[in-house]
């Protein structure tokens, strides 16, 4: 039942509610006086019935109240459901009983008034057998009998929950509808975009504050300005065409690129956009024009051009192109130089993968395959030199890294390809010149060294023979003076120095090359120990461990300079207390490291002030002998490591 109908019925029953109770009061509606009822009688009866039915059946809360509006006499089953207790529960009820506790202090003024009026309708809030609260349409009517005074009051209550959701989702419609309007207002004011709508006879109608910079008008001068008016003389005429096609309906949009002119003469490139904002036909028209100005945007994209020119000739000039592999699509995109390293032209092309490694020498394309697959699966970056083409007279260095995609996956190869031709063939010159030299190096210490053992033979062997000699002729000559004891002093003196010099052939010869080197490497290290030790007074100590295999000449002859020049360092710069010398057989090579606990140095700073060629020829004999030298040097002290094979 709708409303309307409730409360016309809800009329109905006030007005003859006064007839029923009335016959309730007289005994009519019970059975024992149905023979004594008249034919006007009955008419009541059957009236009263049927409102009884009425009230009963209702679809809406039905109550009849007491006259001082306390108490509820009769409640019809809806009004009991619609509060959760049954009809017994609630006849007789205060009426307070069914009304919220936030609202029972006003319930009396609302008595009150209905009092006065004789009806009265206000809403409220009510509560159930649960303790929820509902609202509520409450309308009171008082029934009078013929004197005018209060017999009871009938209140129809509605249960308007459904009222109160949709007046308020229709409030919240209308605040996000005012919500809505101040942010497009807020957003069309603001807009960087010039933006100004447009009605039926050309003229803006509307429009934000970028639109008027651009335009150079103030918002009293657009009235009177058609929008065809704004656009440059050149411009007006292929922008009418479009205008008038957009009037008619034919076009829904219109993009060019134009010229506004100022008042002051002065023109502003910008890109116009018109839309039809509201079609119609007659002054009901309105369009919508945004203006962004390219005048930016044109300098960017010309400084974009230089950059990439720029970029380009840097990239010609470096012979260094860059090339961007696309994963999932398989194609490869080329800047203009890395298609002309690969042999394909000097434009920028789209390749597949295909064509991009097939540019590469054939020799050297699995390593540079599997590199990139290495990049594409480890997600790291590599770098490696190869060929192109089939000849292989352009070498190149590639250098490639993966870019991921959002969800972490490498999705592209991205890379470099330079042109290192120029730069194998100086390290290859170079290399040839550093074995050069290190032939040269090695040749003239070949000769030194057998010089050396010419000059100490000579010496040991010659001026040796020859001190004797004179020795033993000062013996004989003294023998002969032996009653001249001033002469046989002087004898004794020269027997003396003749005994000295002797001592010094003999170091210089060992120190040109000890004879204890022809009987092998652990003697000859033996000597050299005793004699570091008495000469500088510093303990040194030899240890071998294994058996040391005879070695050749030159490589024995190696090891102990090595060794003599790494004693000779730990006498002048170590200030060490102790020194030893490590000599052992790993397999098929030969270890020795000869350490001290010096003052230590630092070896690349002595070398970059000019002091380190001790240690450069130290290592350029070892790399020439296929061996390795480690130096290693610190607050602890100095140790000289070397690794040479037997052979």
């Amino acid at each position: 039942m709708s409303g309307s109908t409730a409360w016309l019925v809800a009329a109905w029953l006030a007005a003859l509610i006064g007839s029923y109770l009335m016959a309730r009061r007289l005994g009519w509606l019970g059975p024992a006086a149905e023979v004594a009822l008249t034919e006007r009688d009955a008419r009541q009866r059957r009236a009263a019935l049927c409102w009884e039915q009425v009230f009963r059946d209702a679809g809406w809360g039905v109550v009849v109240g007491s006259a001082d509006g306390q108490r509820l006499e009769l409640v019809n089953p809806e009004f009991a459901r619609m509060h959760g207790f049954t009809v017994e529960e609630l006849q007789g009820a205060p009426l307070l009983h069914v009304f919220a506790p936030s609202v029972r202090d006003g319930v009396a003024e609302q008595i009150r008034i209905a009092q006065g009026q004789g009806r009265h309708r206000f809403e409220s809030l009510h509560l159930r057998r649960d303790g929820s609260e509902f609202p509520v349409l409450v309308d009171v009517s008082a029934v009078r009998d013929e004197s005018g005074a209060v017999q009871c009051r009938v209140v129809n209550v509605q249960d308007i929950t459904d009222q109160v959701e949709r007046r308020q989702a229709l409030l919240r419609n209308e605040q996000a509808l005012r919500q809505a309007k101040d942010f497009l207002e807020m957003t069309f004011e603001a807009a960087a975009v010039g933006m100004a709508v447009i009605g039926a006879d050309g003229c803006v109608q509307r429009a934000n504050a970028a639109f008027g910079a651009l335009v150079g008008r103030s918002a009293a001068q657009w009235s009177t300005v058609g929008f065809i008016e704004l656009l440059a003389p050149a411009d007006r005429v292929a922008h009418a065409s479009c205008w008038e096609a957009l009037r008619r309906g034919e076009l829904r949009a219109c993009q060019k690129d134009v010229r506004l002119l100022r008042p002051d003469g002065s023109e502003a490139a910008v890109t116009l956009a018109v839309r039809v904002l509201r079609p119609g036909p007659g002054d009901g028209q309105l369009f919508i024009v945004q203006a962004l100005d390219t005048a930016e945007s044109q300098r960017v994209q010309q400084a974009l051009r230089a950059s990439e020119h720029r970029l380009a000739n840097a990239q010609r000039i470096a012979r260094l192109g860059d090339w961007e592999w696309d994963l999932r699509a398989g194609s490869v995109q080329c800047s203009a130089e890395a298609s002309r390293l690969l042999g394909l032209g000097p434009q920028a092309q789209a390749l597949s993968a295909e064509v991009f490694l097939g540019c590469v020498h054939a020799a050297d394309r699995p390593a540079l395959e599997a590199a990139l697959e290495a990049a594409r699966d480890d997600s790291r970056p590599v770098a490696v030199d190869h060929r192109m083409g089939a000849g292989g007279a352009t070498v190149v260095h590639q250098q490639a890294e993966p870019e991921f995609d959002t969800a972490g996956r490498v999705a592209r190869l991205v890379g470099t390809l330079q042109d290192i031709t120029e730069r194998k063939r100086a390290e290859l010159a170079l290399e040839q010149s550093q074995r050069q030299l290190r032939d040269l190096a090695a040749h003239v210490d070949a000769l030194v060294e057998e010089e050396r053992k010419h000059i100490a033979r000579d010496v040991h062997d010659e001026l040796g023979q020859l001190l004797t000699a004179l020795r033993m002729d000062l013996s004989l000559m003294r023998s002969r003076l032996a009653g001249d004891a001033g002469l046989c002093q002087q004898v004794d003196k020269m027997r003396s120095m003749v005994d000295h010099t002797l001592m010094v052939v003999r170091h210089v010869a060992s120190n040109l090359r000890p004879a204890a080197l022809d009987l092998g490497l652990v003697p000859a290290l033996e000597w050299l120990a005793e004699d570091f030790a008495l000469r500088w007074e510093i303990p040194c100590q030899l240890n071998v461990e294994g058996e040391i295999p005879a070695l050749p000449e030159s490589r024995a002859t190696a090891l102990f300079r090595v060794v003599q020049e790494s004693l000779t360092n730990v006498a002048r710069h170590a200030r060490a207390t102790q020194v030893s010398i490590e000599l052992a057989r790993r397999d098929d090579c030969i270890a020795l490291a000869v350490r001290d606990d010096g003052v230590g140095f630092d070896a690349p700073q002595a070398r970059a002030r000019g002091r380190g060629f001790g240690l450069l020829g130290m290592e350029e004999r070892m790399i020439k002998m296929g061996g390795r030298f480690e130096l290693h040097s610190g607050r602890g002290g100095t140790m000289v490591r070397i690794e040479m094979s037997v052979v």
